[in-house]
């Protein structure tokens, strides 16, 4: 499978450098992070709730489980 994702410019033209970002990307995150937590849990078990989701946090997660 594969998903593209396309960040498209406000503007028609988007070969304008006087035009400030839009941040395009911030809303994203939030819904990545849900989605990354649920992998995590589906594949483990182990709920995580806290990011960033390093290895270390992830780890001590699953060692905490006894996963």
């Amino acid at each position: 499978e594969r998903v593209d994702i396309v960040l498209v410019n406000g503007d028609p033209n988007p070969n304008r450098p006087d035009l400030p970002p839009y941040g395009a990307g911030e809303a994203s995150l939030k819904p990545t992070m849900a989605a990354l937590a649920n992998a995590i849990y589906d594949a483990t078990g182990v709920r995580i709730r806290r990011v960033p989701f390093r290895s270390d946090r992830v780890l001590a997660a699953l060692k905490a489980a006894g996963v």
